[in-house]
């Protein structure tokens, strides 16, 4: 339809232009035929660049408007609560804080005692090592020296019977044993 009409337009201009100007306004130089034609046309342009494309502008420049406006009172709304949140964070981070020097205050004294009541068991334990070694030091001591005066024994026994040349019976040999242990 719009199509029709630009095509009638156009029509009606050509032949405003092969008639010749007549009149008044030929003398100025002006056809009418021409210019209502112009005038059809530019009324044709203007309702269809208002129709689509003039509206729509419009209608989306005023959203985008109001879009921007929402943004910016979203944007105020958000800093707003930004400080209060941040305000609040300091708050509890400061609470933290002083939550955390009192506890690392209250480990340093129990790791203090700890450390004390580990350090009088470790004692305890040394003594208890120290005194467990001199007893086994002692019955070691015991058991060497009976083992040095058996060996003794037999040396002096082998040594008497080569000097003696003789074995001397089970009897005379444990008694003879047994005067020597007692010597030592």
């Amino acid at each position: 339809m719009l199509i029709d009409i630009a095509y009638a337009a156009k029509d009606v201009a050509e032949a405003a232009v092969e008639s010749a100007p007549e009149g008044v306004l030929g003398s100025l130089g002006l056809n009418l035929k021409l210019f209502i034609a112009q005038l059809i046309n530019f009324g044709i342009i203007f309702f269809i660049l208002w129709r689509f494309a003039f509206r729509p502008i419009t209608k989306v420049l005023d959203d985008r408007k109001k879009t921007i406006d929402e943004s910016i009172e979203n944007a105020k709304k958000a800093k707003t609560n930004m400080e209060m949140a941040e305000a609040a964070y300091t708050k509890k981070v400061d609470e933290a804080v002083a939550r955390a020097n009192t506890m690392v205050a209250d480990g340093q004294v129990k790791a203090n005692e700890i450390v004390g009541l580990a350090k009088q068991q470790a004692h305890n334990e040394v003594e208890r090592v120290i005194a467990e070694a001199r007893n086994r030091i002692k019955e070691e001591k015991e058991k060497m020296r009976k083992e040095i005066k058996e060996e003794m024994v037999a040396v002096v026994v082998a040594t008497v019977e080569k000097i003696l040349e003789e074995k001397l019976d089970e009897k005379k040999d444990a008694a003879l044993v047994k005067k020597m242990i007692e010597q030592i």
